[in-house]
């Protein structure tokens, strides 16, 4: 009977989680996953750079698409321009999406990880040679 107290007694309290699947599906929000998992410094550097992105992308659509329908004075070159830009825009706006969704759900991962304990390798001198030794601090 002592002892299951003094086990219940000496758990460690379980710590928040944060889910990874929920961080995935607010990162569809510029920032959103990263301030979910409670990094705002990267939530607003990531939203900052996919609300950039995202204004560039359809801008040069716009602009493409305002060539294409008004047919100015060598429009053919400004549209294939437009257009090149649109796409470039497009390409690197879906990495970073990518890139922000992946932080988002490794973040979600490793919420609160530092507050779980630290852990030291330590090597010693053994008779027989090296001895590797391993404490974790809670």
């Amino acid at each position: 009977m002592k002892v299951l107290i003094f086990l219940v007694l000496t758990q460690p309290t379980p710590l928040p989680r944060k889910s990874p699947a929920l961080a995935v599906c607010l990162s569809l929000l510029p920032g959103g996953g990263q301030f979910y998992t409670e990094n705002y410094v990267k939530g607003v550097v990531f939203g900052g750079v996919q609300c950039f992105l995202g204004w560039s992308t359809f801008y040069f659509y716009r602009q493409a698409e305002k060539m294409k329908n008004e047919k100015p004075i060598h429009w053919e070159f400004y549209y294939e321009y437009f257009r090149l830009q649109f796409y470039n825009f497009l390409w690197w706006d879906a990495l970073i999406w990518g890139i922000v969704m992946a932080d988002a759900y490794v973040s979600a991962h490793f919420y609160k990880f530092e507050e779980q304990g630290k852990m030291r390798f330590k090597l010693e001198k053994h008779k027989n040679g090296v001895k590797i030794k391993i404490e974790k601090k809670i």
